[in-house]
């Protein structure tokens, strides 16, 4: 094996190098170990966690701190690796993930502001878009901010959705302040989006920013998003 070749034979003139190399190997191998054992933690966590009905989320949307690990690869490079984000949760949706920009640190990533356009949610007020450039490959769209977020909640303003959740049919805007300063990702023009080691997949229909993960169901109405489910 690749391994036998580098370490030393009794009759070696080379037995001092050889053993810096079968040092350096045995780290390799105790690295590549830990790696897996990570992996396979990450997975056994996943496979642990209490089921969210997305069903069971509010209208009107709530923001809370996420201490899992959220994590986003693209064109080669680890965008982020931080548990310092936050996730909105809102009634029939995939949670969305909002990760701080002043840890995106990497030299080769850059966030640039597409001008014009935009959006606006009855939450969190009006959204700028950005485009991930990575190692001059970009990403048109890929992420999306609120610089001036709503603080606080309306509870006299009616959001007329007829699904609710654990809400109510009253609230416009929220407490989302805290996102100010963050970004979010469309799982599917990132080349990778993890969230406590587990791969996620886009929310249905690709207008929406949510993350599928394993614990994330929408019962047998499903997930907001697909064609037919405007109305969720």
């Amino acid at each position: 094996s690749f391994i036998a070749r580098m370490l030393p034979s009794k009759h070696s003139s080379c037995v001092k190098p050889n053993r810096r190399i079968a040092a350096a190997v045995r780290t390799l191998l105790a690295t590549v170990s830990l790696s897996s054992a990570a992996s396979m933690s990450s997975q056994l966590e996943s496979s642990k966690r209490k089921i969210e009905n997305v069903w069971n989320y509010p209208r009107p949307a709530i923001l809370e701190p996420c201490k899992d690990e959220i994590r986003i690869v693209h064109n080669g490079v680890e965008v982020i690796k931080t548990t310092n984000g936050m996730r909105v949760l809102e009634t029939s949706h995939p949670p969305t993930y909002y990760v701080p920009i002043a840890e995106i640190k990497h030299p080769d990533v850059k966030l640039v502001e597409v001008k014009g356009g935009g959006s606006f949610c009855e939450w969190k007020g009006r959204a700028t878009y950005y485009d991930l450039i990575v190692k001059g490959k970009k990403s048109a769209g890929a992420g999306w901010a609120y610089p001036n977020p709503i603080k606080k909640l309306d509870p006299k303003g009616k959001h007329g959705w007829a699904n609710f959740g654990s809400g109510s049919s009253g609230g416009l805007g929220g407490n989302f302040g805290p996102i100010a300063g963050m970004v979010a990702f469309y799982a599917s023009k990132v080349d990778e989006a993890y969230v406590a080691g587990e791969r996620a997949t886009p929310q249905p229909g690709g207008f929406y920013g949510g993350w599928m993960t394993s614990w994330i169901d929408g019962g047998k109405r499903g997930i907001k998003g697909a064609p037919g489910t405007s109305h969720y």
